[in-house]
């Protein structure tokens, strides 16, 4: 549900070409498609590799994000959304690279940091988890800055981040810094809980 709210106050605002990579049926698991969520999009794409979690629906690209992008999709969108897909890649720079390509402009992804290991054979595997500085670099790398980089309510261990990144202008931002304002002098860094977090009891 709350990556379900951020992918939606993002997605009112898009108005370009949207392709959504890897995503399966299209659904949110709560009765609606996330095409829907893309109200003002000029159009909505999406993308599948096969297997047991098929392809097949009108108009859809078999991209698989393990394999190096095809010329002529780089750049071919204005908006590249991907949901919790990056884990089951095992060629995750690939999988980054190739989505980052895929833009002109702006990409969201949202990725799972602490959540149960889940396969289903001989579909997928599970292979990675992304923290927050795995995509601050991967956008530092790219020339992207961050729009947000947020996480769910849980401050140490987040179930979700969900990345809103756009092509730069220029240099990289002072806001799309890897190190925490809270480092401790020895350089250590951490996701402090808030006081009154179930954690902290």
């Amino acid at each position: 549900m709350w990556s379900n709210g951020e992918i939606a106050r993002i997605a009112a605002g898009v108005t370009g070409d949207v392709v959504h990579v890897s995503a399966w049926l299209d659904e949110d698991k709560h009765g609606r498609r996330y095409r829907d969520y893309f109200a003002n999009a000029r159009s909505y794409t999406t993308t599948n590799v096969g297997g047991q979690r098929g392809e097949g629906a009108e108009g859809e690209i078999h991209l698989d994000l393990s394999q190096p992008l095809a010329p002529e999709l780089r750049g071919a969108f204005d908006f590249v959304f991907n949901h919790t897909t990056l884990e089951h890649v095992q060629q995750v720079d690939v999988a980054l690279e190739n989505l980052f390509s895929l833009t002109r402009s702006e990409l969201l992804v949202v990725v799972p940091f602490m959540q149960v290991e889940h396969w289903e054979c001989p579909s997928y595997g599970d292979y990675w988890r992304v923290t927050a500085h795995g995509l601050t670099q991967a956008c530092l790398d790219r020339g992207f800055e961050i729009v947000s980089l947020t996480s769910n309510h849980n401050a140490v261990w987040p179930i979700y981040y969900c990345l809103h990144a756009r092509r730069a202008e220029g240099p990289p931002t002072a806001a799309a810094d890897l190190w925490s304002a809270t480092a401790t002098p020895e350089g250590f860094g951490f996701r402090p809980v808030e006081p009154g977090h179930p954690l902290m009891m």
